[in-house]
């Protein structure tokens, strides 16, 4: 991709018109009415697991190890796309996950998904011969590969040997 393109492409996505949640992630995560601590108050302390914050070069691996697909989510953000303006976007990416895993907030914007009806088989008008299929938005994808790295090794040091 040419720097041009590659320019006109990070202008349009920070473009005020267009509602993407990507680069308000890290400047607004929305605590909702509730305060989390207030479940958490009759929980175990011993064992906490720790999020480790991440830093641009984890997420932009990440980013490289998505598919690469042409499929846009709810955002309207391809991982195909987000490939390509990976090392310009990684740094604002690590603040938004990092502010999400200091805060234990999902940003609402990354719980939505565009539902698909893929057919299975026979009669196409039948609409119980259809199943959903849910595409996430792709930076949601990110935040959940962090996640599960850190509970990945969470739980294995955690291991019985037995």
């Amino acid at each position: 991709m040419h720097k041009n393109s590659r320019h006109q492409i990070l202008q349009r996505l920070s473009a005020p018109c267009i509602h993407l949640e990507l680069f308000e992630l890290c400047l607004t995560v929305s605590t909702g009415s509730l305060d989390y601590k207030k479940y958490l108050s009759t929980c175990r302390q011993d064992g906490n697991i720790y999020m480790a914050p991440t830093d641009p070069m984890e997420i932009l691996q990440i980013i490289n190890s998505l598919k690469s697909k042409k499929t846009l989510g709810p955002a309207r953000i391809s991982t195909h796309l987000l490939k390509e303006i990976g090392p310009e976007i990684c740094t604002v990416l690590s603040m938004a996950v990092n502010k999400s895993l200091s805060s234990g907030i999902v940003p609402s914007c990354l719980k939505v998904a565009r539902i698909t009806p893929l057919h299975k088989d026979k009669d196409e008008r039948d609409f119980t011969n259809n199943r959903p299929i849910s595409i996430l938005p792709c930076v949601s994808k990110i935040l959940e590969k962090v996640i599960h790295k850190r509970l990945y090794h969470y739980m294995n040091s955690k291991k019985s040997p037995f």
